[in-house]
């Protein structure tokens, strides 16, 4: 029986099929090499652009090298007692709100985390070059977001494998220890599968439900402020078309609140 190791959590979180506080499903060029030269579009250019906010010697850089099987765990909240929040966003259905949302983190000095799909690297190979060269983490969401506990072990394994080459060929970085479960869909095996392949599940804390319809900003605002607590994991979508406008309130909300924001790789220590 695997032995789960859920960091700042003192009960398991329930695998198997998403319940309503999953996220949604997504609907949804040839690769670059990494040596690439991409000028950021003109919103990022300024030399004096500020660097991200960390904490503790925290950093967006890819972590130190992991070895290639580790030891399944989830992370699900980071370890209280530090006032630390880690945002993070799912790309995977459409290119949604991108430009303003790293135009908000940047001009905040925020760091985030993003997860994607290899069909959306594949829609928005610029894209995903723009956020890696911004110094933000990408994070590995599946080649076609599938329900993974539905797959076999190579299937799972070519989900993982395909996306990582189409990041890795755009930016010259790896996702791996990050990764997310499509659907927040996810059991023993496929958290060791992805163990195997250097993958921990990065899970959240609160789910700010912005891709259900019906809602509107300010209720996405309230919704994450409501439930905030001190290690939360935050999951945002870039295709809402709610977050992205208050996206900088509910910065400034959390930042008054007494919390820093940090990268998800804090959360891993």
């Amino acid at each position: 029986m695997l032995s789960l190791l859920l960091v700042g959590c003192l009960t398991p979180l329930p695998f198997g099929n998403p319940t309503s506080s999953t996220s949604s499903p997504n609907s949804s060029t040839s690769p670059v090499s990494p040596s690439t030269s991409v000028t950021p579009p003109p919103a990022f250019e300024s030399s004096s652009q500020p660097s991200l906010e960390t904490s503790d010697q925290g950093s967006t850089a890819t972590p130190s090298a992991l070895p290639s099987q580790l030891e399944p765990k989830e992370v699900a909240q980071g370890t209280p007692g530090k006032n630390r929040i880690a945002l993070t966003f799912d790309a995977g259905a459409g290119r949604g709100y991108i430009d303003q949302i790293l135009e908000t983190l940047v001009r905040n000095k925020v760091p985030a985390t993003f997860f994607v799909t290899g069909a959306w690297a594949e829609d928005n190979p610029e894209d995903v070059k723009r956020i890696s060269q911004l110094g933000f983490r990408i994070g590995n969401h599946t080649q076609t977001h599938p329900y993974l506990t539905g797959l076999s072990d190579e299937e799972i394994r070519n989900e993982f494998h395909s996306l990582e080459q189409k990041v890795v060929e755009l930016t010259g970085r790896s996702t791996r220890p990050l990764f997310r479960p499509p659907y927040g869909d996810r059991d023993e095996r496929v958290l060791e599968i992805a163990a195997s392949e250097g993958y921990w599940s990065i899970y959240w804390t609160i789910d700010s439900l912005d891709w259900q319809e019906g809602h509107d900003p300010q209720w996405v605002k309230e919704r994450i402020l409501s439930r905030l607590e001190d290690g939360a994991i935050i999951l945002c979508h870039i295709a809402s078309p709610y977050t992205y406008l208050v996206l900088d309130e509910l910065i400034q909300s959390i930042r008054e609140m007494g919390f820093t924001f940090v990268p998800i790789e804090e959360f891993l220590k």
